[in-house]
């Protein structure tokens, strides 16, 4: 199959192997899988799915969001473990 990538300073056609549209000289960074390519969608898979050179980047905002959840939990438990108080 041939591919046609299209960038800011060139266009050229070449061989795509995976049948995605992609090529190694198009970006593609893995033309032996069709499903990772730069047009493809970021999964949680331990790969990078769409060849920007991060792996599982679409976590990274809710990794954060759960890490500070997790601190302010802790220090509920520290209060309350520090400083006990009357339940009656």
């Amino acid at each position: 199959m041939v591919a046609t990538c299209e960038d800011e300073t060139n266009t050229e056609t070449c061989v795509d192997s995976d049948g995605d549209g992609w090529s190694v000289d198009c970006n593609d960074c893995n033309d032996a899988d069709p499903t990772v390519n730069p047009g493809a969608a970021e999964i949680c898979n331990g790969a990078d799915d769409n060849c920007n050179g991060t792996i599982d980047e679409v976590l990274m905002p809710m990794q954060m969001v759960l890490q500070s959840a997790a601190e302010i939990v802790m220090m509920q438990m520290q209060r309350l473990i520090l400083q006990p108080q009357k339940l009656c």
